[in-house]
């Protein structure tokens, strides 16, 4: 069948624009024809299960937010910062797999989401920004926060558009709600006059199409196999999957590389793992898409990455990469990634983004790049038949179990460490997929990477590309929203946690029982890790002379607060957290640890730092 990528990259821009013609005639008979724009957006996004919105309110934002609450079916959440409304709305849209929606007034209170922005089109996540402009009648005057909004976004989304009319609004809506769930996701931003809020909607204008097109819209994403019989099989790709396998049959050391692109098809890789004898490295996104406890599970690779994964992929004859980015933290010295690989089966590169499949072969030239989604490419590997293919591969896995035996993840039990405390938090939610663990970045991030062993995907909800500090707390608040049935899980560390922990009073307002760790060592532990291999331990910005006491803040928000400062402790109050029923705040007072191993930059992946004592 025609992969679903190339379906969509055979639509054209005018056919994304175009309206499901029932919906329009539902929503016109229930009006009367009598809509106005921001009804219409609201009964839009209802339409395609999107009843749930994230924002802050203001002088342009109050027409749009006062019609929106007359409306019973859809939820508004206000945070206490724009910013943290759009990392929000971020994980709302990541846990449901639909686009999170965030909503702002202009000037400053716009500007304050750039930082979601640019982190939801760095991770490509599917993200709806609507930002209410000053009336278009003042517009280009310096109006009271008014801001040229679309020339600040420009960078960082994949479309943005200034609508100062009401004027064929139905189509560019659609168009936006299309663009930022089609491959590869990422943000869109429409900027919207205050007063074209209030403005009714022209049904004449608006460029429709019925069920029995063969070419719709918003559809297409969610109608997809009606889509696939429209169109002949794709011979041209069944030729690079026949290809991809014969390399596969003649490898001797091949690895998988699983990035957040392979999340939908997990259960499939998993069987296809199996059926070829596999060994698969993850990204930081693609984490749990192979359940960790599997002996072919190689964990994470780059920087940060296991040691088994890193030296994996650096032997390996063979590498395909499912729905990754081969970005910089994971490759490390570009010139040597994968050089076994390339002097023998090469490097193979799966992802349903054109786009990213040429940036990447840019980045690191590919040997075959195949625009097509994983489960497409995954499936036909299950159908192949295996009866003459080396799928043993005994001298390979036997290497692979040295790598594991050569470097062990240690902790001194002697002394409390965020290693020690998220082992053990791993261990107590074994088997247990009824979780969500989001964090902040920095040490405590790669940490939860490493020690945590990862058994389903989308249970880890974290910044990657941008690395964006502070997102830890918004992310475990949009993601217990969209999952109320969940354990929400934020593990943040001291510096991150201080960005948004203004956002305690977001978890009060909603009664969200959430559970916070906090990795409290009173510095910045990456940047100061850092500091003290490259920078001969001159410490600058990394060490504070003073840190909150987050047991008196969280007391002041009215969370109940757990402190822990020793190992016979520790578990204690892992388990008093665990078990609570409401929100509360653990302050761990760790002692100086390290995340090990360690890439440094320009390095091979197997040039690890393994004993910060002998570097």
């Amino acid at each position: 069948m025609r992969n679903r990528s190339k379906i969509l990259n055979s639509i054209s821009s005018e056919n994304l624009f175009r309206v499901n013609k029932n919906f329009i005639n539902d929503i016109s008979k229930k009006y009367n024809k009598n809509v106005n724009v921001a009804q219409y957006i609201v009964e839009r996004l209802k339409y395609l299960g999107v009843n749930t919105a994230f924002g802050y309110n203001g002088g342009a934002a109050l027409p749009f937010f006062d019609i929106i609450s007359k409306d019973n079916e859809f939820n508004l959440y206000f945070n206490r910062h724009e910013q943290y409304s759009g990392h929000a709305a971020q994980a709302h849209g990541k846990v449901t797999n639909k686009f999170g929606v965030v909503i702002t007034t202009s000037g400053p209170g716009f500007t304050n989401v750039i930082t979601p922005l640019q982190d939801a089109y760095s991770d490509g996540h599917s993200l709806l920004c609507i930002s209410s402009q000053v009336n278009s009648f003042v517009l280009g005057t310096d109006a009271f926060q008014e801001c040229n909004a679309t020339s600040i976004t420009k960078s960082c989304v994949k479309e943005n558009n200034l609508v100062t009319h009401e004027k064929k609004f139905p189509n560019i809506l659609e168009y936006m709600i299309n663009l930022c769930s089609s491959p590869r996701k990422g943000p869109v931003h429409l900027d919207i006059c205050k007063d074209v809020f209030t403005k009714k909607i022209n049904f004449e204008q608006i460029d429709t199409y019925s069920e029995y097109d063969k070419v719709g819209s918003c559809d297409i994403l969610n109608n997809i196999e009606k889509i696939y019989n429209y169109y002949e099989d794709n011979d041209d790709l069944i030729l690079q999957f026949e290809k991809v396998f014969e390399k596969l049959s003649k490898s001797e050391k091949p690895v998988l590389i699983v990035g957040s692109g392979s999340i939908e098809s997990y259960e499939k890789i998993r069987n296809m793992v199996k059926k070829y004898n596999i060994p698969v490295a993850t990204t930081l996104h693609g984490l749990g898409v192979i359940d960790e406890y599997d002996s072919l599970s190689l964990k994470m690779l780059g920087m940060h990455g296991s040691y088994q994964a890193n030296k994996a992929v650096m032997n390996a004859d063979l590498i395909i990469g499912l729905g990754n980015r081969f970005d910089d933290r994971t490759v490390g010295l570009k010139e040597e990634f994968g050089k076994n690989a390339r002097n023998n089966y090469g490097i193979i590169h799966i992802d349903n983004s054109k786009k990213q499949l040429y940036k990447v072969n840019k980045y690191i030239d590919i040997d075959i790049s195949i625009n097509c989604d994983v489960e497409d490419f995954v499936n036909y590997m299950n159908n192949e038949d295996t009866k003459n293919i080396n799928y043993k591969k005994k001298s390979w896995i036997a290497n692979i179990k040295k790598w594991k035996e050569q470097f062990i993840l240690n902790e001194d039990n002697n002394k409390l460490s965020s290693n020690f405390i998220i082992k053990y938090l791993s261990q107590q939610l074994k088997d247990n997929d009824n979780y969500i663990i989001t964090t902040g970045v920095g040490s405590h991030q790669m940490v939860v990477a490493q020690y945590f062993n990862h058994q389903y995907p989308k249970r880890l909800l974290t910044s990657g590309s941008l690395g964006t500090m502070g997102v830890g707390l918004p992310f475990a608040i949009g993601a217990q929203i969209a999952n109320p049935d969940k354990q929400v899980i934020l593990i943040d560390g001291d510096g991150s946690f201080t960005m948004s922990s203004n956002e305690i009073a977001t978890i009060r307002e909603y009664n969200l029982p959430i559970k916070i760790f906090i990795m409290n060592d009173a510095k910045l532990k990456m940047v100061d890790l850092w500091q003290d291999l490259f920078y001969e331990k001159r410490k600058v910005g990394s060490n504070y002379k003073y840190t909150p006491e987050f047991n008196k803040i969280s007391q002041a928000y009215g969370l109940a607060t757990y402190t822990s400062d020793n190992v016979i402790n520790c578990c204690k109050v892992v388990d008093s957290i665990l078990q609570y029923k409401g929100a509360v705040l653990g302050n761990f007072k760790i002692e100086n640890s390290y995340c090990l191993p360690f890439v440094p930059p320009n390095k091979k992946l197997d040039e690890m730092v393994t004993d910060i004592d002998n570097n």
